[in-house]
C-alpha cells in the first residue's frame, strides 16, 4: 500500500513504489493463473457480456512498481493521459541512473535487486518512445547530464524495502524535441553485475 513521506525525505524509491498513475489494462490481464483457477471468471448469466468481460479495458490507479510487474508478463499497459508517460519515464530513470551510480562505485552489487532493476528498464524503453515528445531540447540535455552522472538519490538504508496505445487531448501543445534522443537501455549493465543470490525487492509488501 503506498505511503506518504514528506516531500525532502524523498528518494527515488519512494516514487516507484508509492506514487500512483491512472492506466488501463484487460480485465484478464490483471489476474493470476491461480486467481482465475480459484475463483474463475466473472458470471452474469449474459453469454454475450460474459464472452467480452475477459478482454473488457478497465481503469485502474497503480504504482510504477504494480505497472511493471503486469507489463512483464505480458500485459499491455494504457497509459490515456499521454503526458503522464514522460512523469513515469522520468521517475524510472532517475531510479536506474541512482542504481548505476552506485553500482559503479560499490564493491558489493550482490544488495541490487538486479532483476528488478532489468525489468524497470524494460519498462523504460517500452515507454520511451511516447514520453520522449514531452521533453524539450534542454530537458533532453538534463536527461543525458543525469545519465552521464548518475545524479540521482536512493536512500540505501531502505534499499531492501519494498522491493502507443491510446492518445489523448493532453498531447495538445505538448513540447516536441526538433530531434528523438534515443534511449541507450542500461539492462546489459545490470545484468553483468548480476550473481547468485542477488536481492529483489519485495513486491508483495
Amino acid at each position: 500500500m503506498p505511503i506518504w513521506v514528506p516531500p525532502e525525505d524523498r528518494d527515488t524509491q519512494y516514487y516507484i513504489f508509492n506514487e500512483q498513475f491512472y492506466c488501463q489494462m484487460k480485465f484478464i490481464e490483471t489476474l493470476s493463473v491461480e486467481q482465475i483457477r480459484e475463483y474463475g471468471m466473472p458470471y452474469s448469466g449474459d453469454a454475450y457480456y460474459d464472452r467480452q468481460t475477459p478482454n473488457e479495458v478497465r481503469s485502474y490507479v497503480k504504482t510504477i512498481n504494480e505497472m511493471v510487474e503486469f507489463f512483464k508478463k505480458g500485459a499491455t499497459i494504457i497509459i490515456p493521459r499521454q503526458a503522464d508517460t514522460a512523469k513515469i519515464y522520468q521517475r524510472v530513470q532517475d531510479h536506474l541512473l541512482a542504481w548505476r551510480n552506485y553500482l559503479d562505485r560499490t564493491v558489493n552489487p550482490n544488495v541490487a535487486p538486479l532483476q528488478d532493476l532489468i525489468d524497470l528498464d524494460n519498462f523504460a524503453q517500452a515507454i520511451h518512445p511516447y514520453a520522449k515528445k514531452f521533453f524539450t531540447k534542454e530537458e533532453h540535455a538534463s536527461v543525458f547530464k543525469r545519465h552521464l552522472g548518475g545524479l540521482s538519490r536512493v536512500d540505501f538504508a531502505n534499499i531492501l524495502g519494498p522491493s502507443p496505445d491510446q492518445e489523448t487531448q493532453d498531447t495538445a501543445g505538448a513540447p516536441v524535441p526538433e530531434k528523438s534522443t534515443d534511449r541507450e537501455s542500461m539492462a546489459d549493465l545490470f545484468a553483468s553485475h548480476r550473481q547468485n543470490g542477488a536481492y529483489r525487492w519485495d513486491t508483495k509488501g
